[in-house]
């Protein structure tokens, strides 16, 4: 599992998954700044992992800032 601190996100509610070349985790729906989440992880110990959020919409910036840590 990777661990998730969205501090803020402009207003906007995101959906946040991991990625990596090994595989993607399932998308954890509504992120919304001020609140800590668990995001689905499946890649391997020490692979690199990047972190995805997506709005689902055609904006083009969403101002994000967080933290977030994998496994």
């Amino acid at each position: 599992m990777a661990g998730l601190q969205m501090h803020s996100t402009g207003g906007a509610e995101l959906d946040a998954r991991t990625e990596s070349s090994g595989g993607n985790g399932s998308w954890l729906r509504d992120v919304k700044g001020g609140n800590t989440y668990t995001v689905n992880s499946p890649q391997a110990k020490s692979q690199s992992v990047r972190m995805e959020l997506n709005t689902d919409f055609f904006q083009v910036d969403v101002p994000v800032n967080a933290d977030w840590r994998s496994n």
